[in-house]
């Protein structure tokens, strides 16, 4: 999509410079989200969370999908704190907490199943939004961070129902054949 020098002083302004470029499966909002959250990765998580509770992101199409993997597993450098019992990351480059992405990200996820129900057709994006459950389950537990691991239960409780109603709507329209 835009493949641009991330390290210049002068990025802030090129995703609104060209709109005109922007793809043809994004609005204008989704595309100032792809590039905001590719040109500023110190703010990537808030940027996602942003864009996620949006919708302004197609999780359907691959390219999608690669930026939100990026953007989740680019930790920086590791530091381990070893006064721990386990390993612990030190993620010092992030713009805020993690408990404060888990806190903000597990709604928004929630949500995002319950809009899946109707549309079957996006079953990547119920994939990704999988995914996402799990790297934020399994990056608590390394972390060893507080959070709510009944919401991300939920989540994927949620997705399951989700993926059940479809099979059921399918077989349902099989039998009528």
């Amino acid at each position: 999509m835009i493949k641009e020098d991330i390290s210049s002083a002068s990025h802030g302004n090129v995703p609104h410079a060209w709109l005109d470029r922007k793809p043809h499966i994004l609005s204008k909002e989704g595309h100032l989200d792809y590039c905001q959250i590719r040109r500023f990765p110190m703010m990537s998580w808030r940027k996602l969370c942003c864009a996620l509770k949006r919708n302004s992101l197609p999780l359907q199409h691959d390219i999608f999908q690669k930026l939100i993997r990026q953007t989740l597993y680019q930790i920086g450098d590791l530091h381990f704190i070893s006064n721990h019992e386990c390993p612990k990351l030190l993620m010092e480059w992030r713009d805020y907490d993690t408990v404060e992405f888990f806190n903000a990200i597990v709604p928004i996820l929630l949500k995002m199943c319950n809009n899946q129900k109707q549309q079957p057709q996006l079953y990547k994006a119920s994939a990704m939004i999988g995914e996402i459950s799990n790297y934020i389950l399994c990056l608590q537990q390394l972390n060893g961070e507080c959070i709510d691991a009944q919401a991300l239960d939920d989540v994927t409780i949620e997705l399951a129902r989700v993926a059940m109603g479809w099979a059921k709507d399918y077989d349902d329209e099989m039998m009528k054949l």
